[in-house]
């Protein structure tokens, strides 16, 4: 089972209390800001590497955990939670 098979099952997602549907999509990133009572979206772009998906969605999960935080700021911690992951061995594969 390839990876994205497996990610076809994950509709929405929980960062911090607030619920998210997660979209699989071209788009290369984005976390929609929540607004009214609508849920907001998190788009993941899983055509790309594995290194780049792990940093994109930790990218976009931190704006979603953190929607005040400064871009500057999600992208430097992203950036090292990522690297971290992938240092620990984090890949997608096909297990």
């Amino acid at each position: 089972m390839k990876f994205w098979d497996r990610w076809d099952r994950i509709k929405t997602h929980t960062f911090a209390g607030r619920r998210f549907h997660v979209i699989i999509d071209s788009v290369d990133g984005l976390c929609e800001k929540e607004e009214s009572n609508e849920t907001p979206n998190l788009f993941i772009n899983a055509a790309r590497p594995d290194r780049t998906i792990l940093e994109a969605a930790t990218h976009e999960a931190m704006h979603a955990c953190f929607p005040t935080m400064s871009e500057l700021r999600v992208t430097q911690s992203a950036n090292d939670i990522a690297r971290l992951l992938w240092r620990m061995g984090y890949r997608l594969g096909d297990k």
